[in-house]
């Protein structure tokens, strides 16, 4: 996984969290 696709599934995963 890329630091670029790590942080991107960071920001998806704060969205569900919401």
């Amino acid at each position: 996984m890329n630091k670029s696709e790590r942080e991107r599934q960071t920001e998806t995963d704060r969205q569900r969290v919401r």
